[in-house]
């Protein structure tokens, strides 16, 4: 297998394992708070997967292409990237919720972690695998 395909197939990989982050960051968490609803709470955990290949799409792609292209490749970008996606998710969160400023204090509280870490999780997991520093990405 040339150098070529083999990173065009762990960019695709990256682009198809990413996503699936947010869900292991949403069960995880609900893990760790253990009440008593936490069991039942897991069920939704597939729902963060289903929408995070939606958001790979729309803001990962362009984010990678934009990169790919300013040369920066550092897994430091791409944290600092997860982050600010994160931070973009959060805020149009707040935007489109209808609880408005009385609402604020959750949302600081359980989606502000949970989509930072999210973003986080699933930029520096595409970094992993499909390392982006090591070698040029051409389609075969």
């Amino acid at each position: 297998m040339s150098s070529s395909s083999s990173s065009f197939l762990r960019l695709v990989a990256g682009f198809a394992v990413a996503p699936i982050m947010p869900a292991l960051v949403l069960a995880a968490g609900l893990l760790a708070v253990g009440d008593e609803h936490a069991r039942e709470t897991l069920q939704y955990a597939p729902y963060a997967a289903f929408a995070s290949y939606p958001i790979a799409l729309v803001f990962g792609v362009p984010m990678f292409l934009v990169l790919r292209w300013r040369r920066w490749q550092g897994w430091r970008t791409y944290l600092l990237a997860g982050l600010a996606l994160g931070m973009l998710l959060f805020v149009l969160s707040l935007v489109l919720s209808e609880d408005g400023a009385e609402g604020l204090p959750g949302h600081l509280r359980v989606m502000l972690p949970f989509l930072v870490a999210s973003t986080v999780a699933a930029s520096l997991a595409f970094w992993l695998i499909a390392r982006p520093d090591r070698a040029r990405i051409v389609p075969g």
